[in-house]
């Protein structure tokens, strides 16, 4: 199985054990979810596990029951919360998160290379260029095979961006009330994707919408 893991907070927040189409030329991954039930079972917590008489009266049975409780399966099983956001905070949110994603996509890359995420590089190009090819060429194969999924990563969502950007100025911004949105628990705010979930048709479970290129995949 694979997992998704959120590029900026590196927690878990899809696998492909749902229904996944792509849209927007590929930029956006939709996953399909539906809601499940959980709990129900009897847990037995210690003694007395049966009723009856005691020296002191009625026993009482010891075993809980877990009650059932409906929940979105995605949301269940990566520990998504939803946030309450206002459509201006959605803007002002989405600009800094494309900043954010393309600065921790070279981190990525600059720490492969010279072993330091916050590395400037030359001012111009060729010293630039320069630089990564002596440092590339120090590499073992393993961090050959990680710089190149970084670099491709950058590419992809350079060319991804106007797709991202129209997507969500089209079908976010225009129909912000029937968007609810989600983040990974145990992460701060603006520091992780903000994934929109929306009900399609007569759905009785949202549809979610990741950034594919802030997401990155690990065998599970």
């Amino acid at each position: 199985m694979l997992v998704y893991v959120d590029l900026l907070s590196g927690a878990q927040i899809c696998s492909d054990s749902y229904p996944t189409s792509t849209i927007a030329s590929g930029a956006i991954m939709a996953v399909e979810s539906k809601k499940v039930e959980v709990g129900g079972d009897n847990i037995d917590i210690g003694a007395n596990a049966s009723k009856g008489d005691g020296e002191d009266g009625p026993v009482e049975d010891e075993s809980v029951e877990d009650v059932k409780e409906t929940v979105i399966n995605i949301v269940d099983a990566h520990t998504l919360q939803k946030m309450s956001i206002s459509k201006k905070e959605y803007t002002l949110f989405i600009k800094d998160y494309y900043k954010k994603l393309i600065k921790k996509m070279n981190g990525d890359k600059f720490d492969i290379l010279f072993d330091d995420a916050d590395y400037k590089a030359p001012d111009d190009k060729a010293e630039a260029k320069a630089a990564e090819e002596e440092a590339e060429a120090g590499l073992d194969a393993a961090k050959k095979a990680e710089l190149k999924a970084a670099k491709a990563r950058i590419v992809s969502f350079k060319k991804n961006f106007d797709n991202i950007q129209n997507w969500v100025k089209d079908e976010i911004l225009k129909n912000f009330d029937d968007f609810e949105f989600y983040m990974p628990k145990d992460t701060e705010f603006g520091e992780t994707m903000l994934v929109p979930a929306r009900y399609i048709g007569e759905a009785l479970a949202p549809t979610f919408y990741y950034f594919v290129d802030g997401l990155k995949e690990e065998k599970f």
